[in-house]
C-alpha cells in the first residue's frame, strides 16, 4: 500500500470528526454496499440519517443512533487528522467491515462481515501535516463496534480528529442569510 500524501494546503479545521449514519432497510455486507447504503442507492433505501461530531472514535451498540433490535446501517467518520513526522500505524477495531483511507491511500481494507476484530495497518514513515481521514464501516446485525487508533511507535491511542470549517452546508446557509439581509435592507431603503 502506498504512504498516504499530506494536504498540501490544510483546510480551516475544528475539532472533531463528521460521523455520518444511514440506517437501510437491507443489510450491507460489503464497502461497496456501505457507500451504496450511505448514498441511498445501488437497492438500498435509506430509513433515516443522523450526522454528529465526536472528536475520538470509540462506538458500540449503545452509540447506534437507531432505535430498535440490530438495526442495518452504514457508517462514514470523515475529517482530517494532524501528526507530526513519525512513523505511524492506523489502528482499527471493529465488526463489521471497515475501510480506512488516510491522505487519500487506502491503509485498511477487511471487505466482508466479521465479528469483531482488530486491523491494523503496517507502518508508514511520513512528514508533519493534516492528512485527510475517511473510514467506511457498516452493521448486518448483530453486535457493532467501531474504534479508531494510531500508534506512533512509542503506544497506541485514539484517534483524534477534526473536521473543515465551514462545512459546505453552513456556507449556503450564511450565504442565504447574507441575501436575506440585503433583501432586507433594500426594502427599507426603499418604504417597503
Amino acid at each position: 500500500m502506498a504512504a498516504p500524501v499530506a494536504e498540501s494546503v490544510a483546510p480551516l479545521l475544528a475539532d472533531g470528526f463528521k460521523v455520518e449514519w444511514a440506517q437501510v432497510s437491507t443489510s450491507p455486507h460489503t464497502v461497496g454496499d456501505a457507500l451504496n447504503a450511505l448514498a441511498g442507492s445501488g437497492g438500498f433505501t435509506v430509513l433515516d440519517r443522523t450526522t454528529q461530531y465526536l472528536q475520538y472514535i470509540a462506538l458500540g451498540d449503545a452509540n447506534v443512533p437507531f432505535a430498535g433490535a440490530d438495526p442495518l446501517f452504514a457508517v462514514r467518520v470523515s475529517g482530517y487528522i494532524t501528526l507530526g513526522a513519525g512513523t505511524y500505524s492506523f489502528l482499527s477495531f471493529h465488526d463489521d467491515g471497515l475501510r480506512i483511507k488516510v491522505g487519500g491511500e487506502t491503509v485498511v481494507l477487511f471487505d466482508a462481515d466479521t465479528a469483531t476484530v482488530g486491523t491494523d495497518s503496517a507502518f508508514f514513515a511520513l512528514p508533519a501535516g493534516v492528512y485527510a481521514y475517511e473510514a467506511i464501516g457498516w452493521e448486518q446485525g448483530g453486535v457493532f463496534d467501531l474504534n479508531l487508533g494510531i500508534d506512533n511507535g512509542l503506544g497506541r491511542f485514539y484517534l483524534a480528529g477534526s473536521h473543515a470549517v465551514p462545512e459546505p452546508s453552513a456556507l449556503a446557509l450564511v450565504g442565504l442569510a447574507l441575501a436575506g439581509a440585503g433583501l432586507a435592507r433594500r426594502r427599507r431603503a426603499n418604504g417597503r
